[in-house]
């Protein structure tokens, strides 16, 4: 039993009917150890059942314990029913049920409850500020802060921390330069705060600046450090530790797997002295982060032991890329809080089931926070339904704001009330920015979004491909490859879209410069996209070419490689050339023929007027003849006017599709043409 829990016993008996019970009925120390084992609503119901048939039945202390664990397993209703029990509750009583409403995320009976309260002390009013703070409700956090008569370190603390939480950095550290005593957490506080927001060199002064490191300073710089892929000084600073604990050791495993290296991770998890529930939940994360989604839940079927935080991990990983799986497992968790339902409502949103989505989460969901309403908001697919739900939103961050503007963006809106949600942010961020620039971009007002993108404080790699995309969108190339040539990091991704982008209007020669320009680190795409867009122009030859060097430079060739080799061929009306490679295709490139390959060719002996051999090759593939292979074959009849082929292929394209226009009408004019 901790000391403060023994403190609160020898208070409350002495002034408790229980302290009048004779020795004979001295159980209370186990009842309250039963209490103390209770750690999930079915156990702590026994124990309930057990104090309501003994004799302390009506012991304030034991009410009071039971309102706490109600609240922290998410039960405000049962809390306030032995609430409702307590004769004369005193001040813990109040604040155990305050806190039970806070756990339980129902802000409209906290304030409610809060209001009719008897008598206020400063736990009550931290624990205000801490819920509306933790709710991301700030103005009203902050109200009820300059209301305490007597600001408390945790309530200044937790106001601080929702700000830097909410992107409020710099109300964050005025909080903090106000705070006339800062203790350890308050540091690391606001050290996390500067950590969280990306800004190293601050956070490196915080760090230097303390009156005193703590494990938690150290593991919040080690972090820090593997978020800018230092993994180096990470390491260095780990080495640092004097008194390394599973916190320390779980930070240098999550800095080492976040950043993509896993063999290190775990070697450092097999040299751990002590496999704690945190490690393993790292080791756990890591794995899931990376898709390894068997391996994540082979740790998890090991661990001897296992908290909410393990299921949750383990469930965000699912949620990612096995939507039935992640169903099983929430199904079959017997703890849950609302990180469990945010996960399943993004796996019912990733899989794509919104309908299902929109059932959980007005139908089931026990509470909402903002993060509920985002996943929600996000999972929109229109901008007025988008807008709809964000109306009912009962408060917004910033996130909220830019999902709406996003969800503006999407749908191509250059609207006056995009506009207004824009300017009406209450914090411009690089995705709010972006999404504004978007917006103008499709609207085709490429002048518009180089001002806003000159005006945007933090330009990243998608502000740039945004810019590049109004240029082009525009059809103003040249703008668009200046723009290319002032980014100060490129990225084989976005060299490879301006590959696909200039060649796709006809500037080879321009996309061959690009191409030139990252040949050293050029991988199969940017190879593929230069033979694609040659085979396109009708260019087979420099196609051919530009395989021939692919090949000496090392670079294998992929499905997609022969796919443009073929579709250029076909292309260039050379059917020689196309069954050629495709014949062989196997033996110089070790890509075996998919159906894709089949249909460049089918197309390829159309164009070349080899219709018999373009209907056998259709009939006798490997593959189950689709719509792709007789529209083909269909075009080719009508190209060169051999209308009974054309008949047929068109019946066999409506055997596929009985409502397919095109096949109907194709069929018309073959028709139409035979008759001639």
């Amino acid at each position: 039993m901790s000391r403060i829990l023994r403190q609160l016993l020898r208070q409350e008996i002495d002034s408790s009917p229980c302290s009048q019970q004779s020795p004979a009925d001295l159980d209370l120390h186990s009842l309250i150890r039963l209490l103390h084992l209770s750690h999930d609503l079915p156990s702590l119901r026994r124990a309930h059942a057990a104090i309501t048939h003994s004799k302390h039945a009506h012991c304030r202390f034991l009410a009071n314990l039971l309102v706490d664990l109600y609240g922290k397993c998410g039960s405000p209703r049962e809390a306030l029913a032995v609430f409702s029990e307590i004769s004369d509750p005193n001040s813990y009583s109040w604040n155990f049920m305050l806190r039970a409403y806070l756990l339980g995320g129902q802000m409209i009976e906290f304030q409610q409850f809060f209001d009719k309260m008897r008598a206020r002390n400063a736990v009550s009013w931290t624990t205000a500020v801490e819920a509306y703070a933790q709710a991301g409700y700030l103005g009203e956090a902050r109200s009820y802060f300059s209301r305490m008569p007597h600001h408390s370190v945790i309530a200044s603390t937790s106001l601080m921390v929702a700000y830097a939480q909410y992107g409020y950095l710099d109300q964050s550290k005025e909080m903090f330069d106000q705070m006339l005593r800062k203790t350890e957490v308050t540091w690391n506080a606001m050290l996390e705060a500067y950590a969280q927001d990306g800004q190293l060199t601050y956070a490196e002064f915080i760090f230097y600046i303390q009156p005193r490191w703590s494990i938690v300073s150290f593991t919040t710089v080690i972090v820090l450090y593997s978020q800018f892929g230092q993994i180096v000084k990470a390491t260095q600073m780990f080495n640092e530790v004097a008194d390394k604990d599973v916190v320390a050791w779980g930070a240098l495993l999550s800095a080492n797997a976040e950043n993509g290296d896993l063999q290190t991770a775990e070697k450092i998890f097999y040299l751990m002295p002590g496999w704690s529930v945190a490690a393993c939940n790292s080791v756990v994360a890591a794995y899931g982060n990376e898709g390894l989604v068997d391996k994540a839940r082979l740790v998890f079927d090991r661990m001897p032991d296992r908290n909410l935080v393990t299921y949750n991990v383990l469930l965000s990983s699912l949620a990612q890329h096995r939507f039935h799986d992640s169903k099983s497992l929430f199904d079959a968790m017997k703890q849950r809080n609302i990180i469990s339902w945010n996960n399943i409502l993004r796996a019912f949103v990733e899989s794509q089931q919104l309908d299902a989505a929109e059932g959980l989460f007005f139908a089931k969901f026990p509470h909402y926070n903002l993060v509920s309403w985002n996943i929600m908001l996000g999972a929109r697919k229109d901008s007025s339904r988008t807008r709809q739900l964000f109306d009912r939103m009962p408060h917004k961050d910033v996130i909220s704001w830019s999902v709406l503007l996003q969800a503006y963006a999407d749908a191509g809106h250059c609207s006056l009330e995009a506009k207004l949600v824009f300017l009406r942010l209450p914090r411009w961020n690089s995705f709010s920015w972006n999404a504004v620039i978007q917006i103008y971009a499709q609207a085709r007002k490429p002048d518009e979004c180089w001002e806003l993108f000159q005006r945007s404080p933090s330009r990243n790699i998608v502000s740039w491909s945004l810019m590049i995309q109004a240029f082009f969108l525009a059809d103003r190339a040249a703008r668009a490859v200046e723009a290319f040539s002032l980014i100060p990091r490129r990225n084989l991704l976005l060299g490879n879209s301006m590959i696909a982008a200039l060649s796709h209007r006809g500037h080879l020669e321009v996309a061959l410069s690009v191409f030139e320009q990252q040949a050293p680190s050029s991988d199969t795409f940017s190879w593929t996209s230069m033979i694609q867009a040659y085979a396109r122009s009708s260019q087979l030859h420099r196609a051919l070419r530009m395989l021939a060097r692919m090949l000496l430079e090392g670079v294998e060739a992929t499905e997609a490689t022969v796919t443009a080799l073929l579709t250029g061929c076909g292309f260039g009306g050379e059917v020689d050339e196309a069954r050629k490679h495709f014949l062989r295709m196997e033996d110089d490139f070790g890509v075996r023929p998919s159906l894709t390959h089949f249909h460049c060719l089918v197309d390829a002996l159309g164009r070349g007027k080899k219709l018999d051999e373009a209907e056998e090759l259709v009939e006798t593939m490997p593959y189950l003849p689709d719509k792709v292979s007789w529209v083909s074959l269909l075009a080719a009849c009508r190209m060169h006017g051999d209308g009974g082929r054309a008949k047929r292929a068109a019946s066999r394209i409506l055997e596929l599709d009985s409502q397919n226009t095109a096949a109907s009408i194709l069929l018309e004019e073959s028709t139409r043409v035979s008759a001639c």
